[in-house]
């Protein structure tokens, strides 16, 4: 199977996030945390998000919030 989306934003997050000094140990468990991120944000859009509908402006603006739930956080240092 080809890498999927979710492998490579995970390898890109690691190059920018984890220094190349992290343990064998951190980058698993860093990893699972990103995996997990992905899970739950991949349950929310399934659970708002109607199948073979058209995009709405709920959906949008469900989308700009994410974003700026996102963007805030990273803004934070991580911390927020």
């Amino acid at each position: 199977m080809a890498k999927g989306h979710i492998e490579r934003g995970w390898e890109g997050y690691r190059l920018v996030v984890l220094p190349a000094s992290a343990s064998a140990v951190q980058v698993s468990e860093t990893k699972k945390g990103f995996y997990a991120g992905a899970w739950c944000l991949l349950g929310v859009l399934m659970n708002q998000l109607e199948p073979g509908s058209a995009v709405t402006e709920a959906d949008l603006a469900m989308m700009d919030d994410i974003q700026a739930e996102l963007m805030a956080f990273a803004e934070s240092g991580g911390d927020g």
